[in-house]
């Protein structure tokens, strides 16, 4: 009495001290809106599986505002690593919000001046009003891609990095960051007129998954303008704004990173050595300008000039915050003060909105940020057949060569709007920039490696001609590193001086090719820069000069079949060829890379072809499960998922739900799910058992609608060929639609918004698709025979199934018919196990053994069988008040045992016996004969039970040994 006082009284002084929690909500009923649902909400992370957070009632659209999951909903994670949520949410116009309640003090939220989410705000996809603009918690304006539906835009976020026990929240709503749900506005966007919806669960944060190669956890200090040297990488930031340097494209900007612990690689620039100091190069392998006027592109430069730092000082004491000074003396800063996202030259040096910190995040690798400078030409004899190069006026105002579909121009001149390619940036990797001289007989030819056809002259004509004969080109040294080309020594290729009188009503003549007798007739205009950009195959370009010559597949060509080939071979399961299909493609790829020649590479090309459109596939095979994706045309899937009001489809792979499969004599198959429904042929108004796709039982009258016909999908009239890789692993799924009259068996034909819709012949294009594949999923219809010590059996195991269900070759089913105090008298099924029924398997030998659902097979008569399933989806929780008993051992002896008082839980296709009086062990009889127990003693079910270090356990788990009554046994 006097302990019990004290815990009390101890107890009262912890109560004095809780700090408060404010856990509420505005809204706790059901909302009044029909078109919207949050029907779940999974979180993953970068080193932890999705897990779904979802209650029980969350099915209907009167579902409750506000749920607390945190007694059913563990989520566990690692310290600090990035997590990101998913929900699965019916409606539109409506936003997403996370909370970790990091402190335990309740929920609190707000944001900075920049929109990053402060307190316990984690993510939130929209958040700001008309004035300021709509941003997520990354700082982005979302304006520009819509208000309408951002639930599902939610960006990523850390983990809490000390690892505990947390209160995590997940709110839909409109544009708030209240966690209690959106109050301001009662007669509008409340959280109950919108239809949204609060969940709470419990975020376990578990020590931080060691890393190998660990990022920075804090970012390396500011360097003074002394420091700055090539080959190093830095990460750039502006000092009054706050915001960091990154190219997106050829562009240069400043912004947010949402993650300085794992810096994207568009925010690192690495210093290149140049003449004058070092450059600046951006991860895409172009430069920052150092002079010229203001903007924000980036330049392909083949020789770049310097940029430079210097320390600044004035109201910037600091020697470590920098200014960059470009080479004709211009500053860069922010256009439009702290909140600008654009960069320009600006000639003030006491603008704060140039000042910056430069920060070494290592060095420049080979194959980091920092490639080798590109090789500029400067002898004819380095022109090779193996080498395609782009081609550049020496005058930087006519732009550089590009190939148009039959002629070739000049890009990279910013007037001249009307001509297709003018204002195109001149770009080294763009391939109708790119062209070859392949030699040929002794003499070079100009190649467009985009169009595959030669560039001809004529006057002022700059053709591109795919057939012979082609004109030649003399390549002339006319400069240090300038070439004149002229064409069949007759024309020059020179770049005319474009003009722009009036840009704005189109009065702008073209910089374009022409043709002159001399290299210099416009200055230098005929004269070009050859820069080398890629390594090129020139067998196609030979075989236009030589048609006659034996020619063979390109590298190019070979590899990219070969890839083809590597990828069909990777598919496999139901849909895709069978073995004997795999192993003829295998062999012929298997030649093709031994020997690369035109007939190996002809028969790849038409065995893949085969291959990919064969009907002889892999059908679905007895005892496994599956689960059934409708694919569009334009590759959206469709998951087929059970519900009691139907077979509907759905996005969320998540939902799909598993059929297990039975194959027919009559070539034909059974589906049927973990409710025991069996699947049928579905229309949109027709089909059995108002056209929900599912009927209850495999009987004879439900006999014919049950039974399903699957085919590969071919080319028919409503499925067009040049289909036939999206098709490939493709079934058509055929059932029964009527009793009688000529559409009695129809396609299952699911429309492009994943509708239900009915035909009597197969379709796949933009708007209906019958091609469906079947995807191999778990089910727990496998159960393991184990050892069955002091039994007359060799092995035993417990079942259940939601199905009727077969009883295997060599396998014995049995039912706990009566008990007489300590035993049971076990009763042999004769026929197939009916579905919902409890019962003990044994064999005389032990492993794993399918089982496969019934369809006309007799089922068997069971009744007073005191074995109870856990069949139906999930596992099963046995209250306590009910006397329970699995199968376990003591003293080597198997035989029921009383369920743990502390973990009731039986897992999924097992069953367990429930008899009206406790027992400390249940022995049973096989068919009459008593198992040999009689040595195990009466002892107490709730004795403690030990592991083998002696610690006291509370939850046991399947083929642990433990100790109780002084006794090991092991738990199965």
């Amino acid at each position: 009495m006097k302990k019990r006082l004290l815990f009390l009284f101890s107890l009262l002084l912890l109560v004095g001290n809780v700090v408060a929690q404010d856990y509420s909500v505005y809204e706790t009923g059901a909302h009044n809106r029909s078109d919207r649902l949050l029907k779940n909400v999974s979180l993953r992370g970068s080193s932890s599986a999705q897990q779904k957070v979802f209650a029980a009632d969350m099915t209907t659209y009167n579902a409750k505002l506000y749920y607390d999951a945190t007694e059913t909903n563990e989520l566990t994670v690692s310290a600090g690593e990035t997590l990101t949520v998913d929900f699965s949410y019916t409606g539109s116009w409506m936003h997403s919000y996370v909370f970790i309640d990091k402190d335990g003090d309740g929920f609190t939220a707000s944001v900075d001046g920049n929109y990053l989410p402060l307190e316990d705000l984690a993510s939130f996809s929209c958040y700001g009003d008309d004035a300021a603009g709509f941003y997520n918690s990354r700082g982005e304006n979302v304006q520009s891609v819509g208000l309408g539906n951002l639930v599902n835009a939610c960006p990523s976020f850390k983990a809490p990095e000390t690892p505990g026990t947390y209160r995590i929240r997940f709110k839909v709503d409109w544009n708030s960051i209240d966690p209690k749900g959106n109050h301001a506005y009662p007669n509008s966007n409340t959280l109950v007129s919108n239809g949204g919806a609060i969940i709470d669960a419990k975020l376990i944060v578990t020590d931080a998954v060691v890393d190998p190669t660990p990022e920075p956890s804090a970012l390396p200090d500011p360097i003074e303008a002394s420091a700055f040297v090539a080959g190093k990488v830095y990460l750039i930031k502006n000092v009054a704004a706050n915001k960091f340097l990154y190219n997106e494209g050829n562009a240069i900007k400043v912004g947010n990173i949402a993650d300085l612990t794992n810096i994207p690689s568009n925010c690192l620039f690495t210093a290149v050595e140049v003449t004058g100091g070092v450059a600046l190069k951006a991860c895409n392998g172009e430069y920052l300008p150092s002079t010229g006027a203001s903007g924000t592109a980036l330049t392909t430069a083949a020789n770049p000039s310097a940029v430079n730092l210097s320390a600044k000082g004035g109201t910037y004491p600091s020697t470590t915050l920098n200014v960059l000074v470009g080479a004709a003396g211009n500053y860069w800063n922010i256009v439009g003060g702290a909140g600008g996202s654009e960069l320009c030259f600006y000639n003030d040096v006491n603008d704060p909105n140039g000042v910056w910190e430069f920060r070494i995040m290592g060095d420049a690798g080979t194959e980091g940020p920092d490639p080798e400078a590109p090789v500029v030409i400067t002898d004819v004899a380095q022109l090779s057949n193996t080498k395609c190069y782009t081609l550049v006026s020496s005058d930087t105002g006519r732009g550089g060569m590009y190939a148009l579909a039959d002629k070739v121009d000049m890009c990279g001149v910013t007037y001249n709007q009307a001509q297709e390619c003018h204002g195109i940036a001149r770009n080294a990797e763009d391939p109708k920039q790119q062209f070859a001289f392949v030699e040929y007989e002794g003499k070079l030819y100009l190649y467009s490696v985009s169009e595959k056809k030669f560039v001809m002259k004529s006057g002022d004509t700059n053709a591109l001609v795919g057939e012979a004969p082609f004109q030649h080109v003399v390549v002339e040294k006319v400069g240090e590193n300038t070439f004149a080309l002229q064409a069949n020594g007759t024309h020059y290729f020179t770049a005319s001086p474009g003009w722009c009188a009036n840009p704005s009503r189109g009065t702008c003549v073209q910089s374009t090719l022409n043709s002159k007798s001399t290299a210099d007739g416009w200055d230098d205009g005929a004269w070009y820069t050859i820069t080398e950009v890629a390594d090129f195959d020139p067998t196609e370009a030979l075989a236009l000069l030589n048609p006659s010559a034996p020619v063979g597949p390109s590298e190019a060509e070979v590899t990219a079949l070969l890839e083809k080939a590597t990828q069909a071979l990777a598919l496999d399961g139901v849909g895709y060829p069978v073995e004997a299909k795999r192993e003829t493609l295998n062999t012929v790829k298997a030649a093709l890379e031994t020997e690369v020649t035109q007939d190996n590479y002809n028969a790849l090309v038409a065995t893949l072809t085969e291959y990919v459109a064969t009907t002889d596939v892999k059908m679905p095979e007895s005892g496994k499960a599956y689960t059934f994706v409708s694919k569009q045309k334009n590759g959206t899937l469709y998951y087929l998922t059970y519900t009691s009001s139907g077979v509907v489809t759905t996005t969320n792979v998540a939902e799909a739900t598993p059929f297990v499969c039975k194959t027919l004599e009559n070539g034909k198959f059974v589906f049927v799910n973990n409710a025991g429904k069996y699947m049928i042929w579905r229309g949109n108004t027709a089909g059995l058992n108002g056209a929900k796709g599912y009927y209850d039982s495999y009987d004879i009258s439900a006999a014919a609608w049950c039974d399903i016909e699957l085919t590969k999908v071919i080319e028919g009239a409503n499925v067009a060929a040049g289909n036939e890789e999206k098709l490939f692993g493709c079934m058509f799924f055929k059932g029964r639609r009527e009793a009688s009259g000529t559409n009695q068996f129809n396609y299952t034909v699911i429309k492009s918004d994943g509708i239900y819709d009915q035909a009597s012949v197969p379709f796949f294009n933009d708007n209906f698709s019958s091609a469906m594949m079947l995807v191999e999923a778990t089910y727990p219809n496998k159960p393991e025979l184990k050892a069955a010590d002091g039994l007359d059996v060799a092995a035993i195991a417990t079942y259940s199934a939601p199905f009727a269900t077969v009883v295997p070759e060599g396998v014995t089913a049995w039912y706990a018919q009566s008990e007489g105090g300590d035993y049971v008298s076990m009763t042999e099924v004769e026929g197939a196990i009916p579905a919902n029924t409890g019962v003990v398997l044994t064999s005389e030998t032990t492993g794993t053994v399918t089982m496969v659902p019934a369809a006309a097979e007799e089922l068997a008569t069971v009744s007073g069988n005191l074995l109870s399933a856990a069949a139906a989806a999930g596992d099963c929780d046995v209250e306590a008040t009910t006397n329970a008993y699995v199968i376990g051992k003591a003293d080597g002896v198997v035989a029921f045992y009383p369920l743990s008082a502390t973990n009731r839980t039986i897992a999924q296709g097992k069953s367990f016996l429930v008899l009206p009086t406790a027992s400390p062990v249940v022995k049973m009889n096989f068919g009459g004969e008593s198992t040999a127990i009689e040595t195990v003693e009466k002892v107490d079910a709730n004795a403690p039970i030990y592991d083998l270090s002696g610690r006291r356990v509370v939850n046991m788990t399947n083929g642990g040994v433990y100790i109780q009554n002084g006794k090991k046994f092991i738990v199965k």
